[in-house]
């Protein structure tokens, strides 16, 4: 099994090396698959302010996009994440 990244993703400056490592594992996943933080943690050695933290570094280089799901009352019933080599 391999996986092929976008060279500029793994230079983005912008990222810290744990932001680049987990990138590439949530890019390898299949499509399907959906982005646990509680699996992150069981997986790394970041803690959960850790993997929180490298989200939110993927989130603002526009890496990941994460969408709150609402019911008919707007209440938050859960949480996605999209991720993105772009």
């Amino acid at each position: 099994r391999f996986t092929t990244l976008d060279t500029r993703v793994i230079e983005d400056a912008r990222l810290s090396w744990a932001a680049r490592g987990v990138l590439a594992y949530l890019l390898s996943r299949p499509d399907n698959w959906r982005v646990l933080a509680k699996d992150l943690q069981r997986r790394g050695d970041l803690g959960r302010d850790g993997v929180y933290g490298v989200l939110r570094e993927l989130r603002e280089a526009g890496y990941i996009r994460f969408q709150r799901i609402r019911d008919l009352a707007g209440r938050v019933t859960g949480a996605c994440y999209f991720v993105s080599e772009e």
